[in-house]
Order: structure tokens, then sequence, then C-alpha cells
């Protein structure tokens, strides 16, 4: 999914806010009104997603998800959840969601009529009751189906030249008291469903789903994951949520809901994201790990040597005031429980108000002696945004045209080429 959002900058206040060089009269007030608005909206998050292509055609909607979140999140290992006691603020009043639809492109505008996809004049989606907008206190979450048939006969009603594959979608949220939030998205309709192979089946080693929440990634709820995923033409995905946001509830619940939505179309696998803990002496020492469960029993975690009923690996972010776990004692957890684990982007470093490092090829990667992978470890996450967005090729980010020159793929910035740098490691090690 497109992963899209509006966000109001979290603003964090340290120390004392001096304001006396600031001139007093109009400018003042104007100035502290302006602070007390960015306060008053601090840690408000506003997103819309959809898939970027629909293959499934058994499937007749596109989904279009939403969230609102009035205020910095509560659940969590995170250091950065502390702000959460210095934000409080009035709860949001939504009105509804408008979604415009225009053939993709510059030269086509929006038109000024929403798509109405239920009995509403107003809205795409009517947030109000009896006239009343809806109150938001916390969080607010909903997908909105809107039927493919529907799209096609908005787009001919409104443009010539019809039908049409590629669209682009402005969705609108609007909350009283608020400008308009706006976010962009863009969808292929009615893609060819891909290839088939034999006992090969296509999946997402690393995918964030709703139980990942905290102020730098958010992922999606199982059900609308699935819908996207047989869009996209996937067959399994591997739940690989931050070890910071799991707790023992937390981590049955995610069980519950995988044993849910499984079927003979699709599979989702719960495992973990754990944040450790570099073998590298130095300040920047937090790395992320992908853990998978046992391939035998793949429901039953990640149990410790306390007991079976301990099957969640809970980690902190690798801040001073939350440690991570050192990344020897993670892998000998996983191998432990039948499991294995993949370095996640190896080489682009977690942010380094986390203590945010990259592996060492030599201390995290390799056993003693250095001739073979740790116990455990059974390779790398090579491709991750970094090396999507820095390819040479936006239409062939991973270099596999047949006439594409792996030399040259990656030459915006060579070091983002994960490869590139596990070789340059390599020679330094």
């Amino acid at each position: 999914m497109h992963q899209h959002r509006t966000r109001v900058p979290l603003l964090i206040l340290t120390g004392g806010l001096w304001l006396g060089s600031i001139a007093r009269g109009a400018p003042q007030r104007e100035t502290a009104t302006s602070l007390r608005e960015t306060l008053s909206r601090t840690g408000v998050f506003f997103r819309a997603d959809a898939p970027s292509v629909l293959r499934n055609r058994e499937d007749p909607y596109l989904p279009v998800y939403l969230e609102i979140i009035n205020g910095v999140e509560k659940t969590g290992k995170s250091a950065l959840t502390a702000v959460r006691q210095y934000v409080t603020r009035e709860p949001l009043k939504l009105e509804g969601v408008n979604i415009f639809v225009k053939p993709a492109g510059a030269r086509r505008q929006f038109a000024t009529e929403p798509l109405l996809v239920g009995e509403s004049k107003d809205f795409s989606f009517d947030a109000r009751t009896g006239g009343q907008p809806f109150v938001i206190t916390d969080r607010m979450k909903k997908t909105l189906e809107i039927p493919r048939e529907l799209l096609q006969a908005y787009l001919s009603a409104h443009y010539l030249g019809g039908p049409f594959e590629l669209v682009d979608l402005w969705v609108a949220f609007r909350v009283a008291g608020w400008p308009s939030q706006n976010v962009y998205l863009r969808v292929r309709l009615n893609a060819t469903p891909l290839p088939k192979i034999p006992n090969w089946y296509r999946g997402d080693i690393h995918y964030h789903s709703a139980f990942t929440d905290n102020p730098a990634e958010r992922g999606h709820p199982l059900d609308v994951t699935k819908q996207a995923a047989l869009h996209a033409g996937l067959n399994w995905l591997l739940l690989a949520d931050h070890s910071t946001d799991l707790n023992p509830e937390r981590w049955a619940q995610a069980l519950r809901e995988v044993v849910k939505y499984r079927d003979g179309r699709f599979l989702f696998i719960r495992g973990e994201e754990l944040t450790v803990a570099s073998a590298k002496e130095t300040l920047l020492t937090s790395v992320h790990m992908l853990a998978l469960p046992s391939p035998d029993n793949p429901d039953q975690g990640f149990p410790s040597s306390e007991g079976a009923a301990d099957t969640v690996m809970m980690t902190g972010d690798g801040s001073v005031a939350s440690p991570a776990l050192p990344l020897r004692e993670a892998l000998q957890r996983v191998s432990a429980a039948g499991g294995f684990a993949y370095a996640a982007h190896p080489f682009d470093p977690v942010s380094p108000v986390l203590r945010g490092g990259s592996w060492d090829v030599d201390l995290d990667f390799l056993a003693p002696g250095g001739k073979a992978l740790q116990t455990g470890l059974v390779g790398l996450q090579p491709w991750n945004r970094s090396t999507t967005v820095t390819a040479d090729d936006a239409r062939d980010p991973y270099c596999l045209r047949r006439d594409a020159d792996p030399s040259t793929c990656f030459q915006p910035d060579k070091d983002a080429d994960h490869y590139a740098r596990l070789e340059k490691g390599i020679e330094l090690g």
C-alpha cells in the first residue's frame, strides 16, 4: 500500500521557551496565537491509503483506508511515547471525508463534485449523525469500500476518453475548525493478474500491520491488508511488527487474527522485527532483525527458557531509557524455537535518536572464527526503501530487465545499494 499520510509536525519543548526577542504588540500576539495553534495540533495525524494496483478480479471494490489519530501514541516500549503526558487537546469533530477521482496526470483537473458512495449528498463518507459531527477523542479507523463500477461511472460522467486504467485520488478530510487535510493517491485499475508458477508463492517478508503503532511507523488492520495483498498478487505476508510495540496481549491478539484471515488463497505468518543491540562497541548500536518462527510450528512464537507461555520477544527501542536486547541473545532464542532470522535493512541505519547503527559484518553477521553466519541467521534484506528510491530507473528498481547493467543500476547513490555496502564491508573486514 502507499503509506501516504498528512501529519502535523510534533513539537517538543525542552527547557524554557524564550520569547524575549519578539517585538511587543501585534507581532507578539500573532506569534503566541500561532504557538497555541501548533501546540493544539501536536501529534494529530491524518492518513489515507489504497492499493497502488488492482489485480484481483474477484474483488469488485477499491478499498480506501482512512485513519485519524488525535494524540501521541500511548502504547509501545519507546522513549518517544513519554511525550504523551505533555500533550493534551480537544476532541476533533469530523464532518466527513470526500474522495475525488480523475485520470492520472497533470493535464486533467479534479471535478468539483465528490464521488458519492452512500446516500449522503455532501460526502463520500458522511461521519455525521443527526447532523452532528463524529467526535474523535483518540482515534478513528474506517475502510471505505468503493465499487469499481461506480469509479468508472464517475469518470465517464466527468471526463472524455475512457475507460481509464490509471487514476489519481484526492482524499479530503473535513474537520470542523480545521483546513481540509488532503492526501493524494494513484491507483492502477484492472491490472493484469501476475502469472502463476507451480509451487511458487509470492510474499512479503517485512510487513508492519496495525500491531506496529508508534510515532515513526504505523501499519494497517489485517482485513484491509489481505485485500490489498491479493490485489498486489501476493500469496502470503510475514507480520514483522516491531518488538517495541508488542506485549503478551497484543501478541495473542495478532495470532487470533492471523488464524482468522487464513484461507486457501492467502496466508499470514506471525513474526517480529526485533530491535537488538549490535556487538559493535559504539554509541550507535541499535539494529533491526527479522525473526521468523519455526516452519514446523509457526504459531508457537519464540518460547523463552522461563516457560512456554512466554512466546513474544519484547525489546526496548535502543535508546538510553529503553535499551535493546543483545543481538546474539535474540538469535539464540529464535534458533532455540526452531526459527530463523534475516538482517533487516542492515546498512540503512535506524534513527540516531534511537542510537541506530549498521550491522557489523564480522561481529554481527559471522560466527566466531568468521567462517559461517551466526546460528539462526540465514541472510539479509538487500532491497528496502533506500535502494528502491535511489535506483537509476524507477521502472526497474530491482535491476531485473534483461538488458539491465547491474553495475550502473544504483549510480545516484551507490552506498545506498545494500549489496554495494555489504561488499564494501567485506573488503574492509
